[in-house]
């Protein structure tokens, strides 16, 4: 076991790791045992400022590190947390897990599957813990949805319908970008586009909440493909049509395509037999329920309320633990309560070696989704299962970027 306080190390201090930052911020002042001792970034200048900023609020010194495999040989953390691009996951968690720390890294779990099992197997062979970042099902809307799929209020599921599409405001007479192409828009580095990016965020919301998909069917597009300023154009997908039907026998239609321009259609929403729970936006943040005869309705407030309230006292604490949200209603300013409350699992994962609630096979699964959208929109739309794409029987989108990566 893990003796307090935890060493913790960041490897990729660009991008998302700024809200990882932020969270650990938080979770220092609410008086977690942790100790921040290097990041790592081969733009220095990115692990400089992580270090400096961590070593204000906790009162310490950070070691800044170019090369992540030295800060490993010369800092030995307890625990990493990775915000890499998503072509380095498997490379970094792997080597971290070798060298004895345990390890979370943002979703998705890895470039490709086959990535992904790499990570997997080097988790077992070292006996080490592996997290993926996955905030989405800790947001009390999100808790509040799971809890109303297994109850009276939804009764059996039957159908989820998600609309991302339009509200772009990009100017369509601009013919390039002020800098060069983000990497989340260069396939080799990201393994995909919305489907992977966004994607991976609502697999693993509906998995959590409805059980396993059985099939996909999908198309995929790139519409938005304006050259940037250094010629380069996106080489991944912007916009999707999606069927996804569960092993219930639930369905779940999602059309996705937030580059569009002019009208934004954003919405999610749930249909069971006893009613239907639907919320603003792409994630049920502010979910409503509905009875069957429309007679009876819980805003977000009260719906939220009433699962806080039915859940069991270890269930909640489990959840919202008090010490970091006390009023799970009301989550403190400050950042993202989900970010938070996931880094704050990951800490209690690292010192009592129980399992992550979304450890590697659940970040698996979810980017397994995602990776049978890309594959059967790379087929023309033809319908797969999951299991045959996260197996590895079906990887014709992936396999170029397993051969790219030396994975193959």
């Amino acid at each position: 076991m893990v003796q307090d306080p935890v060493r913790v190390a960041f490897v990729g201090c660009g991008g998302m790791s700024r809200e990882h930052l932020s969270a650990w911020r938080a979770l220092h002042g609410r008086g977690a045992r942790f100790e921040v001792v290097a990041a790592a970034d081969p733009a220095v200048a990115l692990a400089e400022g992580a270090a400096a900023a961590a070593a204000q609020w906790q009162g310490r010194p950070v070691a800044v590190h170019a090369d992540w495999r030295r800060m490993l040989e010369e800092c030995h953390p307890d625990a990493v947390d990775v915000c890499t691009p998503h072509d380095l996951h498997h490379e970094v968690a792997a080597g971290c897990m070798e060298a004895g720390a345990d390890v979370i890294v943002e979703k998705p779990l890895a470039v490709t599957l086959r990535a992904g099992r790499r990570m997997l197997a080097a988790a077992r062979r070292h006996g080490r813990i592996l997290a993926t970042a996955e905030q989405v099902r800790r947001w009390p809307g999100s808790r509040a949805l799971a809890w109303a799929a297994g109850g009276s209020l939804l009764g059996r599921p039957l159908l989820a319908s998600i609309q991302f599409v339009g509200g772009s405001r990009r100017d369509p007479e601009a013919a390039d970008r002020p800098g060069p192409m983000p990497w989340r828009l260069d396939r080799r580095r990201s393994g995909g586009g919305v489907a992977i990016d966004i994607g991976v965020h609502m697999a693993d919301l509906l998995l959590y909440c409805f059980g396993p998909i059985r099939r996909v069917t999908a198309t995929c597009a790139l519409w938005a493909d304006r050259p940037f300023a250094d010629g380069r154009t996106p080489d991944v997908e912007d916009a999707m049509q999606i069927l996804l039907e569960f092993e219930s026998g639930m369905h779940c239609t999602w059309a996705h395509a937030s580059v569009l321009c002019g009208q934004a259609l954003h919405t999610n929403a749930y249909y069971g037999t006893r009613g239907s729970i639907a919320s603003a936006g792409f994630y049920p943040t502010a979910p409503r329920w509905q009875r069957w005869d429309g007679q009876e309705t819980l805003e977000p407030e009260a719906l939220i309320g009433r699962c806080l309230d039915a859940l069991p006292a270890e269930e909640r604490e489990r959840l919202f633990p008090g010490w970091l949200c006390p009023d799970p209603l009301h989550p403190q300013a400050g950042g993202d309560i989900g970010v938070q409350l996931e880094l704050a699992e990951f800490l209690e994962a690292v010192r009592t070696r129980r399992a992550p609630e979304v450890g590697g096979a659940e970040g698996y699964a979810a980017q397994a989704v995602a990776a049978a959208i890309l594959e059967s929109g790379h087929l023309g739309g033809q319908p797969l299962l999951v299991d045959d794409v996260a197996s590895g029987r079906i990887s014709r989108y992936q396999d170029p970027l397993d051969a790219a990566l030396g994975l193959a």
